[in-house]
């Protein structure tokens, strides 16, 4: 199983030294074909989506993600988006992954 970014080159540095296959997209109607393609792989476990480049997709993603296990489909914060005020991103993370502290 493997980890799949898909967003605009700025965020690959810090997740491509981690390990994580990085696809650059500049903009989101360039990205559903790269998304699509991502879904349908059995063995993608988790595929993180920029915000700007998964808001137009967003409704399919949720269907996409009610219908199956894998991948878990999370959005990551970019340079060109700010996170909502108020969000605790790391609580809906832990959520997500079935955490309790």
């Amino acid at each position: 199983m493997f980890i799949r970014l898909i967003a605009p080159e700025s965020l690959h540095l810090g997740f491509a030294s981690a390990g994580v296959e990085c696809i650059p997209v500049e903009t989101a109607q360039d990205a559903w074909p790269v998304i699509a393609e991502s879904i349908a792989q059995p063995d993608l476990a988790i595929l993180l989506i920029a915000t700007t480049i998964a808001e137009p997709w967003r409704a399919e993603l949720e269907q996409v993600q009610a219908s199956r296990a894998f991948p878990l489909i999370l959005e990551i914060p970019d340079l060109a988006h700010e996170p909502p005020r108020g969000a605790d991103i790391l609580s809906s993370l832990m959520t997500r992954f079935g955490l309790k502290v």
